[in-house]
């Protein structure tokens, strides 16, 4: 079962418009839009890559825009790296280079860390969790450089007499929307996932014939039901849309009933099978003349009793499977809609 998690990074760029427009050689406005022009660039590319990654619920998917990215901020970190100093004041060049340096780190090392993290994410609940902590950690390197940046630029305007203005560019006003999303459906996503966890550990427990294993499980799966609806209802609606949330809902619920009322109806039938396998290789030890009258009846009783026991022990499993595998499918459209609603496509 695949559910979709989203990697993004938060970039609320302040790019900027120069005031006035007429610049001559040497000016500080002419030299600063240099660095803004490339700041728009990266921030441009950047955006279009978290959106695909938002849309492709995959960082591996878009890993080929992931590399294009890669060339552009080295393109620009480049032409940071070569540009000259105005009038011996290096601040603003340093600190764009450092920007897109670590832009650089952050969508080759972060993101490749996060493209590894994704391999194994589902595998746990503490997985997931540091596959989540991995796109927290990238996202505050990002944000955290591009505020050392903009505050240099700033510092720099503010010293040459520059009058900056907010740019409420299309880009920015993204970027915001997604990191919202992203933040949004993480908390969601993360809630459910701890009793899907539970309850993947508790199916393979069955496929084992493990009943100290779904026992364990089965407790821990209740549990955590219990403890997460609440937390669902306090998460409530994104912007009106509370749609995901409903099906999660759904999903703890089922579990919550799976665990209660029909995992004991499937644990019974694994304890009465072992019962009768002992008790067909007892009878298979007596030789034909040695069995009595109440040993036959014995097993031919035990026979209708398995037999009734695997028709219930199937039905209930099939409707289990077939309930499960309804609700994941739900889970999956609602988050493919809500996704599309809610986040834009950027390129």
């Amino acid at each position: 079962m695949r559910l979709y998690s989203q990697t993004l990074l938060t970039l609320v760029f302040a790019i900027v418009m120069i005031l006035p427009s007429q610049v001559r050689a040497g000016d500080p406005v002419a030299y600063m839009s240099k660095f803004t022009e490339s700041q728009k660039q990266i921030n441009y590319e950047m955006l279009g890559y978290i959106s695909a990654v938002a849309h492709n619920k995959s960082a591996k998917k878009v890993s080929k825009q992931r590399s294009e990215l890669l060339t552009a901020i080295s393109a620009a970190k480049s032409k940071a790296a070569h540009m000259q100093d105005f009038e011996g004041d290096s601040n603003l060049r340093v600190a764009t280079y450092n920007y897109f340096n670590i832009s650089y780190i952050v969508a080759k090392e972060d993101y490749g860390k996060i493209m590894d993290l994704e391999e194994i994410a589902e595998q746990s609940y503490d997985n997931m969790e540091a596959y989540l902590k991995a796109q927290e950690v990238a996202n505050d390197k990002e944000h955290d450089a591009f505020q050392s940046a903009d505050r240099e630029l700033r510092a720099f305007a503010a010293k040459h007499h520059i009058t900056l203005t907010e740019d409420d560019s299309k880009e920015s006003k993204q970027s915001e929307i997604i990191n919202q999303v992203n933040k949004y459906y993480n908390k969601v996503y993360l809630t459910f996932f701890k009793c899907n966890s539970n309850e993947s550990y508790m199916i393979k427990g069955l496929e084992k014939k493990d009943v100290n294993g779904i026992e364990q499980n089965k407790n821990a799966l209740l549990k955590n039901c219990e403890e997460n609806l609440p937390k669902l209802d306090q998460i409530g609606a994104f912007e009106g849309d509370g749609s995901v949330i409903a099906v999660c809902k759904s999903l703890l619920q089922f579990y919550k009933k799976e665990a209660k009322d029909k995992m004991p109806i499937l644990t019974d039938y694994l304890v009465k099978n072992d019962n009768f396998q002992k008790m067909k290789t007892d009878m298979d030890k007596k030789s034909a003349s040695s069995r009595t009258q109440e040993d036959v009846d014995k097993f031919n009783d035990a026979v209708k009793g398995m037999n009734e026991s695997v028709n219930v022990y199937n039905k209930t499993n099939n409707e289990l499977n077939q309930q499960r595998n309804k609700l994941i499918n739900e889970l999956n459209d609602a988050v493919q809609s809500f996704m599309s609603k809610h986040i834009p496509r950027h390129k």
